[in-house]
């Protein structure tokens, strides 16, 4: 059977310096439990900084959200400025063929619009792959705490 990590750990914390009966990880632990029943204080700053670091984890997480949702909404307005930009040039061939006379013209013009849309399709398309669903961006990011259960009075 191959050893696991927990057996790595375990045989790293009960190492013994040659000469030492007990392990010094295992001193240490005994110290600090003494100093823990003379000041309960210690134990609680040993829970305060996991703590700590826990709640940092948490809101270097949210910071990222909150980016990527200002990212998603700054593609939206140049999406929706696109879409603008589109409408806009339908309208403009719509003219151009009530006033033309030129087929040619006409086709020629639907042709670059039909390539600008491929080009705008397309990059929509990498940018789904590269960042997902544009809902998911804008979803409401969670509390950075916890709303904790008034307690009753009793």
């Amino acid at each position: 059977m191959q050893p696991r990590f927990r057996d790595y750990v375990k045989h790293a914390f009960n190492a013994r310096p040659i000469g030492m009966f007990v392990p010094p990880n295992w001193i240490g632990v005994g110290l600090f439990a003494l100093l823990g029943l003379v000041n309960p204080g210690f134990w609680v700053m040993g829970l305060g900084e996991e703590l700590r670091k826990s709640l940092a984890g948490q809101i270097e997480i949210l910071q990222q959200r909150l980016e990527k949702r200002r990212e998603a909404r700054d593609k939206l307005v140049f999406l929706d400025a696109e879409l603008t930009r589109l409408q806009e040039q339908v309208e403009l061939i719509r003219e151009q063929a009530v006033l033309s006379t030129d087929p040619e013209v006409l086709s020629d013009r639907i042709d670059q619009i039909t390539a600008t849309l491929g080009g705008t399709t397309q990059w929509i398309r990498e940018q789904q792959q590269i960042y997902g669903a544009v809902e998911d961006l804008l979803a409401e990011p969670p509390a950075l705490s916890p709303q904790l259960p008034a307690r009753e009075s009793q």
